[in-house]
C-alpha cells in the first residue's frame, strides 16, 4: 500500500507512521506539506491512499518566517486532481479542527464532508477528525475506512 501523507503538522505525522507500523500490513509512506508540493506529487505519482490536512501552507518555501495558509487546502488538492483527470486515488479528509473558511464563508467539517460525497463520491472515502485527546476514535475511523475501502480493493 502506498500512502500519501498532506499535512504541515509533525504531530500528526508522528501518529498517523505510528498508526501505520501498528496495523501491520505492508505499507511505503510519503509526506508532503503544503498544497503545492501536495499537487505537485500528486500528479507525477500513483499512491492508494491519500491523508489530506484541510489547512496547509500555500507552498513549503522555508526562506518565509510566515507561511501563509490556505483554509480548504484538502478540499482544493482533490478538486485540482479532477480537473487533471487524476481520478483513481482514494482520499481522506484528516484534520483536527472542526470548521475551515475563506473569508465570510466558513464551513464546519459536516459541511465539507457533504460536498466531498457530492462532488467526489467515487475517490472521497470521508472525513476523520483528529482529536489528541481521543486516539481510540480517529484510529477506529481510520481503521473502517482502511479495511472497507483500500484493503478490500
Amino acid at each position: 500500500m502506498k500512502i500519501l501523507i498532506a499535512d504541515d503538522s509533525e504531530e500528526k505525522i508522528k501518529d498517523l507512521k505510528s498508526f501505520f507500523e501498528e496495523l501491520g500490513c505492508e505499507y511505503q509512506i510519503e509526506v508532503t506539506c503544503s498544497f503545492k508540493e501536495t499537487v505537485r506529487v500528486l500528479l507525477k505519482n500513483e499512491f492508494d491512499f491519500v491523508l489530506l490536512d484541510m489547512t496547509m501552507p500555500r507552498s513549503s518555501n522555508t526562506s518565509r518566517t510566515t507561511k501563509k495558509k490556505r483554509s480548504l487546502a484538502g478540499k482544493d488538492v482533490v478538486s485540482t486532481l479532477g480537473f487533471n483527470n487524476k481520478t483513481n486515488i482514494k482520499f481522506v479528509i484528516f484534520s483536527r479542527f472542526g470548521e475551515f473558511g475563506r473569508l465570510d464563508e466558513v464551513k464546519s467539517l459536516d459541511e465539507i464532508y457533504s460536498e466531498m460525497v457530492e462532488e467526489h463520491e467515487q475517490i472521497f472515502l470521508g472525513c476523520i477528525n483528529y482529536d489528541t485527546s481521543d486516539d481510540e476514535s480517529w484510529k477506529s475511523q481510520l481503521l473502517k475506512i482502511i479495511k472497507t475501502d483500500i484493503l478490500s480493493d
